[in-house]
């Protein structure tokens, strides 16, 4: 099971009009993953690479879309080590597939600053639905820039993953 969560901050200097595509703002977000380890601990790992972009539309948010970009090889643990197995045919295979992809399919608000973005998530070739909870953090000017911003080895290791996305986003 993958649960996913997706906090967002967008940052405007000018009225919304329509749509306007954002992209991940990398000095501001940060793409990671947790499992739980034997029961012990929630162990972590990110990626270095990646790329996003938003079209956001405030006035129908159901007509926004995300897409979502990671370079598979780019993991890094936060245990020592961890990169050799994490990178292996048993987790995520990454010299047969190199990327993990994610594509929006619809958008759902459930608030008046949150929805689900529900989307096609592929990871070692394989495409499953998954929902993303979305949490518009902010919308205004960004205060520093001024810029339009936007299992296998159960029980010994949890079958669930969580994926986490914090981002800030700019207007692109």
């Amino acid at each position: 099971m993958i649960r996913i969560a997706f906090a967002v901050l967008i940052a405007m200097t000018a009225q919304t009009f329509a749509a306007d595509t954002y992209v991940f703002d990398k000095k501001h977000t940060e793409v990671r993953f947790t499992w739980n380890h034997f029961g012990l601990s929630r162990t972590a790992a990110f990626f270095k690479n990646y790329d996003g972009e938003l079209t956001f539309d405030e006035a129908a948010p159901e007509k926004s879309a995300l897409t979502v970009r990671i370079d598979a090889k780019s993991v890094q643990a936060m245990s020592l080590g961890a990169e050799t197995f994490l990178s292996g045919p048993d987790w995520l295979s990454t010299e047969k597939f190199p990327e993990i992809t994610f594509k929006t399919t619809k958008i759902e608000k459930t608030g008046e600053k949150t929805g689900k973005i529900i989307g096609d998530l592929t990871m070692k070739g394989v495409t499953k639905p998954v929902t993303l909870n979305a949490t518009l953090n902010f919308k205004g000017e960004h205060p520093f820039s001024k810029k339009t911003s936007m299992g296998n080895y159960a029980p010994a290791v949890s079958d669930e993953v969580e994926i986490s996305i914090e981002t800030e986003m700019n207007k692109k």
